[in-house]
């Protein structure tokens, strides 16, 4: 099992009211649930999401509304940077130290 790390800010930061406002409450949980799929995935622990396009962001958010749009608040506000095929979840690697050096910390216990 793995966990990582919400900050508490999360529940009012503005980013996530204005992407509730645009898409919904579910958008902001979506954002949350696409955190915990980085975590779970190996190869996806930094936040890394190259290769994936906005529907299999969306899936992987667990988000069911529009995936275009979804992707686009998210890139917009700054919650996803880069561009299709080549996302990354923004500050996934500094929120998240524990989870990004994961598969270093590995490593080095097979050592």
């Amino acid at each position: 099992m793995t966990d990582f790390r919400i900050a508490t800010s999360w529940r009012t930061h503005p980013k996530r009211v204005k992407l509730e406002r645009r898409l919904g409450r579910d958008a902001g949980l979506a954002v949350m649930d696409l955190g915990a799929w980085c975590a779970d995935n190996a190869g996806r622990t930094t936040g890394d999401l190259t290769g994936m396009d906005d529907e299999d962001v969306a899936i992987a958010a667990a988000y069911a509304g529009d995936a275009a749009a979804f992707v686009a608040s998210l890139l917009d506000l700054h919650l996803l940077d880069g561009s299709p095929a080549a996302y990354r979840v923004h500050g996934y690697e500094e929120a998240t130290p524990y989870v990004a050096a994961s598969a270093h910390r590995t490593n080095l216990a097979r050592r």
